[in-house]
């Protein structure tokens, strides 16, 4: 197993302040300034170790510059990041360390800057009978956060209802699990997306029946009321949808469709208020184009890519920005390998 040295080294404070403090042999305690800026000779930390950063508001940012020529190395844990929905972000840590423990757990950043890991493992959303499948979740503004699900499990046939389930910020439910939908036909694919007001919004693929398949949604506001809408019933088969939060509280929905003849990349855009764009064509070429995804960016525009069938052996990736005005890119193509490429997904990267 590889050895990392103990903790950060050799800091020297390049702009604000911040003071060093060792609680125990393990810990290294940092509590600094806002817009503090520490270089260090190296920054890594070996197994069972903890770094700290104490700052003084959530407001606060520091700045930590590896100048050293040695590599740093972040041992016993893997690391990723997640947005919340209030301007905080998550950051989720799990064991491979090789003891086979399985640890695991979120480390979140809460608004005085400390860190705290609170191991949780695995927890059941749902356990009904019959079949649970493509679920989706979005972290909410308290905290929380929702998973939404198709099921068949109170159906006396095949159809299967749109279901979901809400989690504070400690992880524990909110309630039992709750209905979206449960028309008599088939409703499939769910989609969930938080809004900067703290209401979240679900899409799903509405079977009217094997000719006519819709996209229809559904509005959670923080009130408790919830209302469900109607998103694409034209002519044909919409599937496929998927939807993101726009930093002017709105969102936007993007499916496929087959309107003329291979199907197309359709989206439409909603306001703050609710208010529907008319749809829009996001791509529309003479090839198959399916499985759209959907990002929001900082600016307020968006990114969508999907699916692009070139011919029968040849399947590609393809995406195309929009401005906050709506004003759209050219589609470019995010890989140009050969052979197939299937099923794209798309996040915000924060920088």
């Amino acid at each position: 197993m590889p050895v990392a040295h103990a903790n950060p080294t050799n800091p020297t404070v390049v702009n604000g302040t911040a003071t060093f403090a060792n609680p125990s042999p393990e810990i290294l305690e940092i509590t600094n300034s806002a817009g503090t800026i520490i270089n260090w000779q190296e920054f890594s930390i070996n197994l069972g170790e903890i770094t700290r950063f104490l700052q003084p508001d959530s407001s606060s940012a520091i700045l930590n510059r590896v100048i050293g020529t040695d590599p740093s190395q972040i041992l016993a844990w893997d690391l990723r990041i997640s947005p919340v929905a209030n301007g905080y972000s998550n950051l989720h840590a799990s064991d491979r360390d090789g003891n086979g423990s399985g640890v695991s757990g979120t480390v979140t950043l809460n608004q005085t800057g400390d860190s705290t890991l609170q191991p949780q493992g695995e927890l059941t959303i749902t356990d009904a009978v019959e079949v649970q499948e493509f679920a989706s979740v979005t972290a909410l503004a308290d905290g929380g956060f929702v998973v939404v699900w198709d099921s068949n499990q109170n159906s006396q046939s095949s159809n299967f209802d749109i279901y979901g389930r809400r989690y504070d910020a400690s992880g524990n439910p909110v309630g039992a699990e709750f209905v979206i939908s449960n028309a008599a036909n088939q409703e499939l694919f769910p989609s969930v997306t938080a809004l900067v007001d703290g209401s979240f919004v679900v899409i799903w693929q509405d079977n009217e029946n094997a000719l006519q398949k819709d996209i229809h949604g559904r509005l959670f506001r923080v009130d408790g009321t919830d209302s469900e809408f109607v998103v694409s019933d034209a002519t044909g088969t919409q599937s496929n949808p998927t939807v993101t939060a726009l930093a002017d509280g709105g969102f936007v929905v993007a499916w496929d469709d087959p309107q003329t003849n291979s199907p197309n990349i359709y989206g439409r855009r909603y306001g703050a208020d609710g208010i529907a764009s008319p749809e829009f064509i996001i791509s529309n070429t003479a090839t198959r184009q399916e499985f759209p995804d959907v990002t929001a960016l900082a600016d307020g525009g968006f990114v969508v890519t999907w699916e692009n069938r070139e011919t029968g052996d040849l399947i590609n990736i393809k995406a195309r920005r929009y401005s906050a005005d709506g004003t759209a890119g050219e589609a470019f193509p995010i890989t140009s390998a050969t052979d197939f490429q299937f099923n794209p997904t798309i996040t915000t990267h924060s920088s």
